[in-house]
């Protein structure tokens, strides 16, 4: 859909659950994460990974066209079809070489990297804990990510090649999850949650973990903020109005907008331009 939330359309086809859609940086394609029909029963965030049965796989896909009204994805492509596990892509490196996502494939909620391609999978986690949600900075030098090994779930920074691991919030008996850095690598917005109650607000800080700042305040759930280019405008999901929907806000929190009016759960927005590729 555009900005305000006009000309809404399908732009995939798979046979099933389909979500976290990201945008290629040079606005050619997108990655995204699907699992057929009946192949996972629970869907529930903890930790930073997830908790559920079944297989997850994460796509690639090519742009075709050149506005929303045309947009097509073609060359949709399951890179991560030899594993019986559940994958999730989240965040691509800056220069597009790299797919920074969350795997359970060991047994326990890791970080990895791989090409687009699906090939040169490396790990960048090893922790007991569940790790998960990487975000790459924009200078390529540090993948932001959330896990509870510090026994809840906070926010983490560790270097590309998962080394010199940093805590960057303490916010206590909540679940601090979904980071996103903005476009100057300045900001970092995440979701801050009671999930007792199924409830959290949008958060920002700086990047060191300094200046925390609250940006939504209703009795729902405010959930998975990302940055937009333009660097000045925050897009996320929340179920305030009794559904889940898209919202928009600038990013001191002012002016949040509702985007979406459907009767399905519109989520996991992403922010981002579309320029058509050579498929």
């Amino acid at each position: 859909m555009n900005m305000d939330g006009s000309d809404e359309r399908q732009i995939t086809d798979n046979r099933g659950h389909t979500w976290g859609p990201r945008f290629k940086p040079d606005g050619t394609g997108l990655v995204f994460s699907s699992t057929a029909p009946g192949e996972h029963t629970i869907h529930d965030a903890e930790g930073g990974g997830l908790t559920g049965t079944g297989n997850h796989d994460i796509y690639v896909a090519d742009f075709k066209g050149d506005s929303v009204a045309n947009l097509q994805t073609v060359n949709a492509n399951n890179i991560t079809a030899g594993f019986t596990s559940w994958d999730n892509g989240w965040s691509w490196s800056p220069d597009g070489k790299w797919i920074a996502f969350t795997s359970d494939r060991s047994g326990n909620w890791e970080i990895y990297k791989m090409t687009p391609d699906g090939k040169n999978i490396t790990q960048l986690t090893e922790n007991p804990a569940q790790d998960g949600w990487p975000f790459w900075t924009p200078d390529g030098q540090h993948i932001l990510f959330s896990s509870n090994r510090s026994g809840q779930s906070e926010i983490f920074m560790m270097n590309a090649d998962g080394s010199n691991v940093v805590q960057l919030t303490n916010i206590p008996d909540r679940a601090n999850l979904y980071p996103a850095v903005s476009p100057d690598g300045k900001k970092v917005v995440f979701s801050s949650q009671l999930t007792t109650v199924n409830e959290g607000d949008v958060y920002i800080m700086n990047i060191d973990g300094t200046g925390l700042q609250r940006l939504t305040s209703t009795v729902a759930l405010n959930n998975i903020p990302s940055f937009c280019p333009d660097n000045q405008h925050i897009v996320y999901e929340s179920d305030q109005d009794g559904n889940v929907n898209i919202y928009l806000m600038n990013v001191d929190g002012s002016n949040q907008t509702r985007l979406t009016s459907d009767p399905g759960e519109d989520t996991t927005a992403s922010c981002g331009y579309f320029k058509q590729s050579s498929p």
